[in-house]
């Protein structure tokens, strides 16, 4: 079980692009759900989704992703004895992530959203690309924040330094 932590937090992180903390590893995914079940609920009436509520665009948005991460922990965790090339591995990781989608995600949003399949699998691309949007977004204010702080500090410390050496 322990194996499954790590690798799932492995794999979290790798999404979210790496973050150095875990807090903001985990703010990034709070971002990346909130935004796709947010996405997934809004444009729903675009796409022609007759039912959309934040229940049912939760749902739709969890349990493929709960399944997806499964999945691909389990293939990082098995599949390394099996299969020798890393990109091989990877495309293992992807291909099971994607027939996920196709397979359990879309069709459980024809189920709760009421629709067709392409209009859910629209759905679904729009949801996934605006939330890599606001994530990236959020990462980039978390990083500009961040290094905000040790610049400030970087400046400060000059100007003690003029102030020092002009005796002010």
């Amino acid at each position: 079980m322990e194996a499954w932590k790590n690798e799932l937090v492995k794999v979290i992180a790798a999404l979210m692009g790496g973050p150095d903390t875990a807090v903001e590893m985990w703010a990034a995914l709070a971002v990346a759900v909130f935004s796709c079940v947010a996405a997934m609920r809004l444009t729903a009436g675009v796409f022609g989704l007759g039912v959309s509520s934040w229940p049912r665009a939760l749902f739709a948005t969890l349990v493929p992703v709960a399944l997806s991460l499964a999945a691909v922990v389990a293939l990082r965790i098995y599949l390394p004895g099996s299969v020798d090339s890393p990109a091989a591995r990877l495309a293992c990781q992807i291909g099971a992530a994607v027939v996920i989608a196709l397979g359990v995600g879309v069709p459980l949003q024809c189920l709760l959203l009421k629709g067709n399949y392409v209009e859910a699998l629209l759905n679904l691309c729009a949801s996934l690309a605006i939330a890599a949007l606001v994530t990236i977004g959020f990462r980039a204010g978390w990083e500009a924040v961040t290094s905000g702080r040790s610049n400030m500090a970087g400046v400060k410390r000059r100007k003690e330094m003029i102030d020092a050496e002009t005796g002010q």
